[in-house]
Order: structure tokens, then sequence, then C-alpha cells
């Protein structure tokens, strides 16, 4: 493989042996992050399903999604490329914080303020439950969530890992207990629950940035910095964005073109079915900086074992989703949401695609290739729309969910061929074997360590 940039070697992480080492470390890290962060989430989601309409919860959807949008949108890839440049040039960091920062919150508030005037002149394309008010509340928030997302990234890059993992479940447990508080003062409503949301997202903002300034300091702009970065971001923008779109887009389409209730279902749907994507994303985050930083020589052997493993991980993420998942989201959404069931069905296979695109496209991106990189995602992002616009009007949330699932295992798919055709390696290796079960157990044991290690009980039994 070609690399476009020096490579620093850090701590030994030159060894695709240390190398896996350290992406089970950070991705279990990670991993138990999400999934203090998903039981905020959970909590939450349950109090928006149990005290609102599936239209109102069609609203929330809407405007939440839409500022996250926006954020992706705005960022022309500065933030994968900031965690490429912050992983590499430890001398440019305060520069590069700034440079982020800035083109975040600019970038946001000028595509959130186009797009808030767009919808406010043309309220047929809205839901009726979304008006002024909240579009303000939605341009605040798409700031906020770009800001947060950048600074996020920056300390990815400079291997805080451990910081980023203590932030991670800061906003959904915040959020949910906002939605608890609006709901027992002034009873839930659109409003509020977007108020809540925002709120969250500008704490949680001014949290990562307060984080990020010990790591580097914060410096003056640098623009010939900047154009370094933007030429490698705007490369890489489309993956990112793509990734994200993927996941996110077909709630704004269905705002769109479908009911407030089938979104309000098919939101629920994608909160469930979001765990069985846990793993491959917290794998492919410690995944991104460590190949950034090895050995070109050695970047193979390492993402090939991940993403053997991920692959058996991913499997058995949908088995137990789908076993688990099925019969209690009727019991604990509340019977409104039974119709949440068969989506969310549709949704897990997806997560084979998912896992290839990120696993691969974190490798292409951090070997200097983001062109490659991009173009899994993308096809999927394609794929994914198209297919939106025809299952959608017919089959509703059922539409968007098989949409979804044919959308990943496409883009998947682009990025394991690219990735094969860049690398130029046996098609066999790709085949899982018994000696993939050590990073999975490696995964698993960190987990379980940093667990106990967070557990009060077990403090008290080592005093």
């Amino acid at each position: 493989m070609t690399a476009r940039f020096t490579q620093p070697q850090i701590n030994g992480q030159n060894e695709a042996g240390q190398g896996v080492i350290s992406v089970a470390g950070g991705s279990s890290l990670l991993l138990v992050a999400r999934a203090l962060a998903s039981a905020g989430f959970f909590i939450a989601v349950l109090l928006l399903a149990r005290g609102l309409s599936p239209d109102g919860r069609g609203s929330v959807a809407f405007i939440t999604v839409t500022a996250l949008v926006i954020a992706a949108v705005s960022r022309f890839g500065i933030d994968d490329a900031t965690t490429v440049f912050a992983a590499q040039q430890h001398a440019q960091r305060p520069a590069l914080l700034a440079n982020m920062l800035a083109l975040a919150a600019i970038g946001a508030f000028a595509f959130g303020s186009a797009a808030c005037s767009v919808l406010l002149f043309a309220p047929g394309i809205r839901p009726a439950g979304v008006g002024a008010v909240q579009l303000a509340i939605l341009l605040v928030g798409s700031v906020a969530a770009s800001l947060q997302i950048g600074a996020l990234a920056f300390l990815l890059g400079c291997g805080h890992i451990r910081t980023q993992a203590f932030i991670t479940p800061v906003f959904p447990w915040l959020y949910a207990s906002l939605i608890a508080l609006v709901w027992v003062i002034f009873g839930l409503s659109v409003t509020g629950a977007v108020l809540a949301w925002t709120g969250s997202q500008i704490f949680t903002a001014v949290l990562c940035i307060a984080a990020t300034l010990p790591v580097a300091g914060l410096g003056s702009p640098n623009w010939r910095l900047l154009r370094a970065t933007a030429r490698f971001g705007v490369r890489v923008w489309a993956r990112g964005l793509a990734v994200f779109a993927n996941a996110r887009i077909d709630q704004v389409i269905m705002g769109l073109i479908a009911s407030e209730a089938s979104l309000g279902i098919y939101a629920v749907a994608v909160n469930a079915g979001e765990i069985a994507l846990y793993v491959p994303g917290a794998v492919a985050t410690a995944l991104f900086p460590i190949i950034a930083a090895t050995e070109e020589g050695k970047r193979l052997d390492l993402t090939l074992r991940v993403a053997r493993a991920l692959f058996l991980i991913a499997l058995a993420s949908i088995a137990v989703a789908a076993l688990g998942g099925s019969p209690l989201i009727p019991v604990v959404f509340g019977h409104r949401y039974h119709a949440s069931v068969v989506p969310f069905l549709w949704l897990l296979p997806g997560a084979l695609g998912f896992s290839a695109m990120a696993v691969f496209g974190s490798a292409l991106a951090a070997s200097g290739s983001p062109g490659r990189a991009s173009l899994g995602p993308t096809a999927a992002l394609v794929v994914g729309i198209a297919l939106d616009l025809a299952l959608i009007p017919p089959y509703g949330a059922d539409g968007a969910a098989a949409a979804a699932t044919v959308a990943f295992l496409a883009g998947g798919t682009v990025s394991t061929v690219l990735h094969w055709r860049f690398a130029r390696y046996r098609l066999t290796r790709l085949a899982p074997r018994l000696s993939d079960i050590t990073l999975i157990w490696g995964l698993v044991k960190r987990a379980r360590q940093r667990v106990a290690s967070a557990n009060p009980l077990t403090e008290m039994r080592r005093t």
C-alpha cells in the first residue's frame, strides 16, 4: 500500500500484534462507553415513546436528525482530517484545534440557516408539528452538535480515547434527565423534547471543547494548515457524510414524504436496531488513528484480522438482537409501537455491510486513500436514497428498513472490493479463522475489566 503522510512510530504500535491489542483495548473502552450511552438513549427514547404519540415522536426525530445531518454536511470532512493530522503532526495540534472549531461553528451556522430558511418558507415539506420556534432550536442544536463532533475527532487523533469514552455517555444521560424533568414540570411536548435535546448538545459541546484545551491548547488559525487539511478533508468528506447519512437520511426522507406516525414507528425501530452496530462502530473508531500511526507494512495484517473478528461479532450481535428485541419492543415501548418490530428485523442484517464499510473505509482513509474510502459509503447512500423513494410510499417503515439494509450491504461489498484492489491480497485471507477468537476474547476480557474497574462494588472489595 502507498502512504501519503509520514508515519510516526508511536509507542510501538508499528507491530501488527501490538496494533491488535491497541484496537482491542480502545474498542473495549469505547464499547463500554457506548453501552452506558445506549442505556441513557434507551431511557430517552422510552420516555419519548411513552410521552408522545407516534406523530409527536416523528416530529422530534425529524428535528434532531435534520440538525445532525446539517452538522455532518457542514464540516467538509475537517473532523476526519483533523483526526489523521493530529495523530501524525503533534506540533500542529493547537492550530488544528483552532481551525477545526472555527470551521465547525461557521459551517454549521451557515448551512443550518439556509436549511431552516427553506423549511420555514416551504411548510409543505416539513412535518406539521415543526414551526418557526422548533426550527430555531434546530439551528442552535446543529451548531452545538458540529462543535461536539469536531472536538471528539481531535481527542481521538491525539490518542485520548479514555477522555472520549468518559464524555460519550454524558449527552444521552443528560438528555434523558432533561426529558424527565420537562415532563414532570411542564408535561412532555415536541418543543420541550427538542429543547432538552439542544440543551444537552450545548452542554456536551462545551465539555468536549474544555477537554481539548489541556491536550494541546488553543492556537491561532493557520491558513496554510487549513488548506492542507481541507484538501484531505474534502476527499474523505464524502465517506464521513455518506456513513452518517446512511444511518439518518432515511428518517429525513420519511419526514418529507411519509406521515409523522410512520416516522415515529421507524424511529423506534432504528433506535432498537442500532444495538447491532455498537461493536462495529467502536472498533472502527479505535482502528482509524491506530492505522494512521502504524508502520505501512503492518497495516494489512492488522486490518484483516480486525475485519474477520468483526464479521463474527456482527453475526452474533444480529442473532442476539433478533431473538431478544422482537418480543421486547412492544412490551417496552408500548403496543402503539408494535409495528416497529418488522422494520427492526429488516434493519439487523445491515450490520454485516456496516462492519465491512466501517473497517475497510477506515483502513483506506487512514492509509492516505480517502477517495477510495468514500466510494463504499457513497454507493450505499445512492442505493439507499433510490430505494427509499421507491419503497417508503407503498411500504412505509418496512420499506425504509429494507432499503437501509440493502444499502449497507451494497456499501460493504464496494468497500471490501476497493480495499482488496488497493492492498492486493488473496481473498481467502478474509475467511474467519480460529485465531480470530483471540481478538474477540481480548475485546470481551478488556470490556469486562473496564466495567469492573468502573464498578464501585469492586473498589469496596479491594479495600
